[in-house]
């Protein structure tokens, strides 16, 4: 019998219709699978799309959730666990996760910024695609974000990388002049695709590679020039996609730079393409795609190549130069078929090398090939250090390049900050406070200006807006300033009422006769933002201890004198004969006429 009854409850189970739960819990709204002692970010019920907007406004999620006594550590957001739920404004993700799953915030349209923890490692495929209004990403640590993998966007690159979003904070500041952390040697890919609120970005020498699409988009190089230090020899596939730069200095061997630099044909020319190390391996026929000349007048072209006096291979270099070619080496560099894509450059060599370069295989075949390239080997700028305010005017800085006849011997000018100050053909102006490099470059050759900029505006604020002072009574107003503290000055618009003066930085107001004056505190010199202070001075009847006020104390001191009688029993909400809030003469005369009825 019992063997009957355990087959129908099994048969019962099994007929039965089996429902099965994304999550395995809820707390505070956000739901959760279970992992062993781990739990991840997950939607409701059994699919993503059984419910809508599960999630909405701003959602913090915690590194650690209890539920039925046991904690869980919060290590992932799920596949799809934010979904279509278009009411997330915002997400804060901590530092216990160390993953976020393919389409976890697919088409969360209305999300706008996203706090990312410093243990994230891998973003999946589609993880924010159709997140179009993202403009933010937060970050803790940018050691962290160099190195996590975005990888999954470069098999899927319509999913968008999350650094769609504009602009990079770090711990609550803007990264507008990102300088790459010195224990980063690779830059993954998509690291800062899209981040166009980059204005300059400084690479360390421990720096080797540079991933696909890394900096694919940013403003940050438009029409500027870019050195690559010696350590920097692989740069992946569209690392500088439409990065619009105007020069590109290699100072190492390279390895790999294929489709690094497509443009699109609103890019403008680039002025140097110079390479100071060796080509090791064929550069790819589209690292320079819209710089080669001969495909359509749309396609812009290269001015100027520069080869370094080191260099003795340039096979596969695959470039069409416009103009210029500058070669300090003494012996013709090894070049092949696909060195070069034109010929009709002039091509400038070390005087004594003229007749190599004549015969030397493929250079032989520039029709214009003279003897006049003098390589320079130092750059003087005028002045190691200027200190501006940001109101004052721009500084004219000058460079000398040695020697003097080195063939070229342009100086191109660039700043470290452009938020700090801007430099163009030698003209530093301030934008804002804060200390940078201006840099004058000639070729590989270097030489910087220390500038400060200060805000020249102070601003001074004193720590009351309204006071009052007896006749004969002084009161200590206390001020401060920002960012410095000026030598300070003091008027009164009504000097007969109440006085002021300046000792040990702080302002003395001394009470004259009644009425109100206004007190002004500034600089010595009328450049900085004033305080003011409404001083009103005043005799009030019953003010018997002098403190400009009516109050209890006022009140037991007149009992006592009068009637001789303890009244510190007295309070000062039964001192209120009257009831209308306050303690004055009134209540004063009241309060004696009732005790001296004995009442």
């Amino acid at each position: 019998m019992k063997q009957l009854i355990r087959f129908s409850l099994l048969l019962l189970v099994l007929i039965l219709p089996i429902t099965v739960s994304a999550h395995d819990f809820v707390v505070d709204g956000i739901y959760y699978y279970i992992n062993g002692n781990k739990a991840s970010v997950t939607y409701q019920g059994t699919a993503y799309d059984q419910y809508s907007n599960e999630y909405t406004g701003e959602v913090i999620i915690p590194s650690t959730v209890t539920y039925n006594g046991m904690t869980y550590s919060v290590t992932r957001i799920g596949q799809n666990a934010f979904r279509d739920c278009s009411g997330l404004t915002g997400v804060t993700i901590p530092n216990s996760v160390t993953n976020i799953g393919d389409d976890a915030f697919f088409n969360c349209t209305s999300m706008t910024s996203v706090t990312i923890g410093n243990s994230v490692t891998s973003i999946g495929i589609s993880a924010f695609y159709g997140c179009t209004k993202l403009n933010s990403v937060h970050i803790s640590d940018l050691e962290a974000w160099c190195k996590i993998n975005f990888e999954p966007f470069v098999a899927n690159f319509t999913a968008n990388p999350l650094t769609c979003a504009h602009h990079l904070f770090l711990n609550g500041v803007e990264v507008k002049d990102l300088v790459i952390p010195s224990t980063i040697t690779a830059i993954n890919k998509c690291a800062f695709s899209g981040c166009t609120g980059l204005t300059s970005v400084t690479f360390p020498n421990s720096v080797t590679t540079i991933g696909d699409y890394a900096f694919d988009g940013c403003n940050c190089f438009k029409y500027s020039s870019i050195t690559f230090s010696e350590s920097i020899s692989n740069i992946g596939v569209w690392a500088f996609h439409n990065t619009y730069i105007s020069s590109i200095f290699f100072l190492g061997d390279i390895d790999e730079i294929s489709s690094a630099f497509v443009c699109d044909e609103s890019a403008g020319n680039i002025k140097y393409l110079a390479f100071y190390g060796n080509i090791n391996n064929p550069i790819g026929a589209q690292a320079f795609w819209h710089y080669r000349r001969y495909t359509s007048e749309r396609q812009r072209y290269i001015n100027n190549i520069i080869i370094g006096p080191d260099v003795d291979c340039i096979e596969g270099m695959n470039v069409s130069p416009g103009g210029n070619i500058y070669s300090y080496n003494p012996v013709p560099p090894t070049a092949d078929e696909n060195t070069f894509l034109a010929y009709n450059s002039t091509v400038h060599v070390p005087a004594s090398s003229l007749a190599a370069y004549f015969i030397a295989p493929y250079w032989s075949n520039f029709a214009n090939i003279v003897g006049d390239a003098i390589e320079p080997t130092d750059v003087t700028i005028s002045q190691d250090t200027i200190v501006l305010n940001i109101t004052d005017a721009p500084i004219n800085l000058s460079a000398v390049v040695t020697p003097a006849n080195a063939n070229p011997n342009e100086i191109l000018w660039s700043s470290t900050k452009k938020n700090i100050a801007t430099v163009s053909n030698g003209k530093v102006s301030a934008v804002g406070a804060g200390e940078c490099d201006i840099i004058a470059q000639c070729l590989n050759r270097f030489d910087t200006c220390h500038v400060v900029v200060k805000d020249s505006t102070v601003t001074v604020t004193l720590d009351l807006q309204e006071a009052m002072v007896l006749p004969n009574h002084i009161i200590t107003l206390t001020p401060s300033a920002s960012p410095i503290m000026p030598d300070l000055s003091v008027t009164s618009t009504d000097p007969s009422v109440a006085a002021a003066r300046v000792v040990n930085k702080k302002i003395q107001v001394v009470g004259i006769k009644e009425g109100t004056t206004t007190i002004t505190v500034g600089s010595t010199d009328g450049t900085a933002i004033p305080a003011t202070c409404l001083v009103t001075v005043y005799t009030e009847p019953g003010d018997l201890d002098c403190d400009g006020f009516v109050n209890i104390s006022d009140v037991t001191i007149l009992i006592d004198y009068l009637l001789d009688r303890d009244a510190s029993q007295i309070s000062s909400k039964n001192a209120d004969v009257d009831g209308d809030g306050f303690i004055n003469i009134s209540d004063v005369t009241t309060l004696i006429d009732i005790l001296l009825s004995g009442n």
